[in-house]
């Protein structure tokens, strides 16, 4: 966990070692690196412990598609991951829903992955998707390595000016990806207003930071326009006297998902679903966290949580579905 942030860190090799000795039933380690916040794992000697026990090493790569490009850290696979998941659309030229299943082991049957793959997926794919998966394949084997050189200079230049603001401060690691923008500040979804006002649509906002995120398109221009708008939040962001969201209260569990969402329900307007079992997730977007999942008891305090958020985000509904009484 990393303390300034509330978010989570690293996961290391000593501790998928500990899980690995304690439990021999282990079929995969899964991770994710880099993080929503950019948080980098040592996927090289997750690797390395991993194939000591003979399990192989999924990395959840779908915020890193760029790395391995420019002056970015290396990618899952070149470090000895397994498998990995990366979504182009994030930050590289394509279409959103873009994404690639990268498989580069002895210890994963590409036979089975594409089985598997294949009893999920369309029996119509879309064509558009795939045409721009074709084109950002292309356009990175041609221009990558220079884009992302331009692009991980000017982020860096960026980087070095941010850390010169007062009450945005930037959050800055040796296992970060500099391509993510973490700005921590006393309330998060104040300075996501103060930067809408400006013209900036931050990626991602939590209690106490913010996420600006940059991508292989951005110029000059782009991230000078993001820097004017963060030196004026940075004057004020601190004088709003609003209350700050404070996290969320863990629901009790009443019923398993499956159950809830079995159960005859109905749409129960916010203001009354004290009490009452939840038959739908309503969801904190981004990141996709769930503020409530089926078959949780809705209490008081998620409520008022989730009203602060929907008054400064927009992002709960009037009403929850709810189990039947």
């Amino acid at each position: 966990m990393i303390p300034e942030l509330g978010a989570f860190g690293a996961v290391t090799p000593g501790m998928v070692e500990a899980e690995l000795k304690k439990d021999k039933e282990v079929g995969l380690v899964a991770i994710t690196s880099p993080t929503y916040e950019g948080v980098i794992s040592d996927v090289a000697g997750l690797a390395e412990v991993c194939h000591k026990y003979g399990v192989p090493l999924l990395v959840d790569a779908a915020h890193g598609a760029h790395f391995g490009f420019g002056g970015f850290p290396e990618g899952a696979i070149r470090l000895g991951a397994d498998i990995a998941v990366e979504s182009l659309h994030k930050t590289l030229p394509s279409p959103t829903q873009t994404a690639v299943l990268s498989v580069r082991s002895s210890l994963i049957d590409s036979d089975r992955a594409q089985l598997c793959i294949s009893a999920f997926q369309s029996s119509s794919p879309s064509y558009i998707l795939s045409a721009g998966i074709d084109a950002c394949a292309r356009y990175m084997e041609e221009r990558g390595e220079t884009e992302a050189r331009l692009w991980y200079e000017r982020v860096s230049a960026l980087r070095e000016k941010l850390k010169r603001l007062e009450n945005l401060r930037l959050y800055s690691a040796d296992n970060i990806d500099p391509s993510k923008l973490v700005l921590t500040c006393d309330n998060g979804y104040a300075a996501m207003e103060l930067f809408r006002a400006e013209g900036v649509e931050l990626e991602m906002v939590s209690d106490n930071y913010v996420i600006a995120m940059t991508g292989l398109g951005d110029t000059d221009e782009t991230l000078s326009a993001f820097f004017k708008a963060a030196e004026k939040v940075d004057k004020v962001v601190n004088k709003r006297r609003d209350k700050a969201v404070t996290g969320f209260t863990q629901p009790e569990k009443r019923l398993s998902p499956r159950q809830a969402l079995s159960n005859p329900s109905e749409p129960v307007p916010l203001r009354y679903c004290d009490g009452r079992i939840a038959a739908e997730y309503v969801w904190k977007y981004p990141p996709g966290s769930p503020v409530i999942v089926p078959g949780e008891l809705v209490c008081a305090e998620t409520l008022s949580a989730s009203d602060s958020i929907r008054s400064s985000y927009g992002g709960v509904p009037a009403s929850i579905r709810c189990v039947k009484e």
